[in-house]
């Protein structure tokens, strides 16, 4: 009966409390370019030219969807105190296996919130119910089957065509204005 109490207990704290983690890319050996877990907070700019990849490992849903929020927005934070704050928020949902309304809700919220502080939002990897209900609720998410280096790919031909339309804007303001100097 206790070893019953004990699993039960430790499948709720694992349901309650995702396991988030940052993903980085092998830079040598057998599994270079492959993406994994790393067992420290990585530097943004060497591993994803200023983008956050995480991976929540197991379903997304009620139970544990505040607490996701919360995880990556204490990364966010701990990022931008470093001088790194993302630019995009890469979510691999490889592992993600269920995904409900709550959990939508709650992605829907963070996207909204990003795009005020303009970082871009992708998922990679997704498969299965989670990537049809993905696609279905984030519309501006796109192909959530993409790989995360795909989703890189598209952050980065993104950030080349702002930086682009800036630098026209910037030089056309002095026409705009009428002062060709």
């Amino acid at each position: 009966a206790v070893a019953v109490a004990t699993s039960l207990l430790l499948v709720l704290r694992t349901v309650a409390a995702p396991n988030l983690t940052v993903l980085r890319v092998e830079r040598a050996g057998g599994r270079a370019g492959e993406w994994r877990s790393s067992p420290a907070l990585v530097s943004l700019d060497e591993e994803a030219r200023s983008s956050l990849v995480v991976r929540v490992e197991g379903p997304l849903w009620y139970a544990n969807a505040e607490r996701f929020h919360e995880q990556v927005e204490e990364l966010e934070l701990f990022y931008s105190r470093r001088g790194e704050a993302p630019l995009a928020v890469v979510l691999c949902a490889s592992s993600i296996s269920f995904i409900d309304a709550t959990a939508l809700s709650v992605l829907e919220e963070m996207t909204q919130s990003w795009k005020r502080r303009a970082v871009h939002f992708y998922v990679a990897s997704a498969y299965g119910q989670p990537k049809a209900l993905l696609e279905a609720a984030l519309s501006d998410v796109g192909d959530c089957s993409r790989t995360i280096d795909a989703c890189l790919a598209a952050e980065n031909a993104s950030r080349t065509v702002t930086t682009r339309r800036r630098r026209a804007t910037s030089h056309d303001l002095p026409r705009a204005l009428g002062d060709d100097d």
